[in-house]
């Protein structure tokens, strides 16, 4: 997958682009042995393979919350990692997730988690549920959700990954 297949040309209103970056040292020289399944625990349960090869995991996604201290939010999900691609210095991992339970009322998020030297790069794709409706909300307050959950999802996968 090039970055030109990531990324569209015109952007589809009901589609919502997210892309997050996070400094940091990767040690590029491991990913592909830390993104081997059985090396996924800190992702969560291991559930079986999807038909086209994409490791999936039950887990509970966070959203970072609160003013007076730390709290999360938790949502069941299914996260799917396909395996690592070589692309220039880093790699890049096709990865998807979607709520599982009352999958409806949650977006589905396709994206790439690219791991280079000196950063890492979430980029993808949600269309918010609920029509009009959804996407106001989304426009309010949901894109801000999104935007802490990815940046949690980072968080994890820095220290997985982190030159050590």
């Amino acid at each position: 997958m090039t970055s030109a297949e990531r990324a569209p040309e015109q952007p589809d209103a009901d589609i919502v682009t997210l892309c997050l970056v996070r400094p940091g040292r990767v040690d590029v020289a491991q990913v592909p042995e830390r993104f081997k399944p059985a090396q996924l625990a800190w992702l969560g349960r291991p559930l079986p393979d999807a038909a086209d090869g994409t490791h999936r995991f039950a887990c509970d996604l966070e959203l970072p919350v609160g003013v007076l201290g730390p709290h999360h939010l938790r949502k069941a999900a299914i996260v799917g990692l396909r395996p690592p691609l070589r692309e220039g210095e880093g790699w890049l991992v096709p990865i998807e997730w979607h709520a599982a339970t009352l999958s409806p009322l949650f977006p589905v998020f396709l994206g790439c988690l690219q791991l280079e030297p000196e950063r890492l790069v979430l980029t993808g794709r949600y269309a918010p549920p609920g029509g009009r409706l959804g996407r106001a909300a989304d426009a309010v307050f949901a894109r801000a959700a999104a935007r802490s959950v990815a940046g949690w999802f980072l968080e994890r996968v820095a220290a997985a990954v982190a030159v050590s």
